[in-house]
């Protein structure tokens, strides 16, 4: 994609009045740092819509998107991938046009678009960028036990749909997001993978998502973190700050491979809690034993973008 000219960000929802507002705020605040930066860098403009698809809701998100400006869809399409899809069918599949996709209980940095729109027009047919729980809505063992499963990198194995971007003749070419309860972004990620796209996966436009115990999607994150909370062993004694993460095994991922008695999902056995701590460093585990997809985040050729470019477009500078 030589340029972008126009930026459909997704949300999808499901009675999410409580923290859909904080979200589109901070979509608003990133599509005006974008246009800000490139019009001080004599850069073209790029029209940002946003769109909420608005998933059975009984609350008042409604009013919230539309107070918001937001284009709203409404449905019950009754899984996150049915209403993330709904709402990128709004992007026509023609070229210059990039898709950005958020969920309604997660916060996007100032420079999300910023990020995203540079990824493009450098060569990224597909971005996967890093979430983070709000550490304000988990204990700290929860959340140590997370940080050790999760690699905040650069080249990280991770797909969320809370901070995907794709461009839309890319997605229809692929198929789109499948009608999944869960797992949508990892289907997409696989078959642009399959079809040669080039595929990136960065922690430059980090996205702060909520850690609640009770969520939306069945066995999405929620579960996972609840899963996480309930693991028997605890955390190795010095883990903590030590500075010295566990060994993290192939195959990391949300998925999770059968249920337990209790109809429960369990951690993918690939992300099971380190021994208790030794003089020897713990093996690192096979990566047979793992239903998860390769811990593989981008498709071979030539790098997407340089980092020594100096087009506004171009600025990965960390911001809140």
């Amino acid at each position: 994609m030589s340029a972008v000219e126009r930026v459909v960000v997704v949300v999808p929802a499901r009675d999410e009045e409580l923290l859909l507002g904080r979200c589109l705020a901070r979509v608003r605040r990133a599509a005006g740092r974008l246009a800000t930066e490139r019009a001080a860098a004599g850069e073209p403009p790029v029209r940002v819509e946003t769109v909420v698809a608005l998933d059975g809701c009984t609350d008042g998100s409604a009013g919230i998107a539309a107070a918001a400006g937001a284009v709203v869809v409404a449905g019950a399409w009754g899984t996150a991938g049915g209403a993330r899809a709904a709402a990128a069918a709004v992007a026509a599949a023609g070229t210059g046009t990039w898709i950005a996709s958020t969920d309604a209980d997660s916060a996007v940095p100032a420079h999300w678009l910023t990020g995203h729109v540079a990824a493009a027009e450098h060569g990224a047919e597909l971005l996967l960028g890093t979430v983070e729980p709000d550490p304000r809505d988990l204990s700290a063992a929860v959340l140590a036990r997370w940080h050790a499963r999760h690699r905040l990198e650069e080249g990280h194995p991770h797909a969320h749909a809370a901070n995907l971007g794709v461009r839309a003749d890319v997605y229809a070419a692929c198929g789109g997001f499948p009608a999944l309860p869960h797992g949508e972004e990892t289907a997409l990620a696989a078959a642009a993978r399959a079809r040669g796209h080039a595929v990136v996966a960065t922690d430059r436009v980090r996205v702060l998502t909520s850690g609640r115990a009770t969520g939306r999607a069945v066995h999405g994150l929620a579960g996972y973190l609840q899963a996480l909370a309930a693991e028997p062993l605890p955390l190795p004694g010095g883990y903590a700050g030590s500075g010295q993460p566990w060994p993290r095994p192939a195959g990391l991922c949300l998925r999770w491979p059968g249920t337990d008695p209790n109809g429960r999902k369990p951690p993918c056995p690939s992300t099971a809690s380190p021994p208790a701590a030794s003089s020897t460093p713990p093996p690192t585990p096979s990566s047979r034993s793992s239903p998860c997809p390769p811990a593989t985040s981008r498709s071979t050729g030539p790098a997407p973008w340089s980092p020594a470019t100096t087009s506004a477009s171009s600025r990965w500078a960390r911001s809140s």
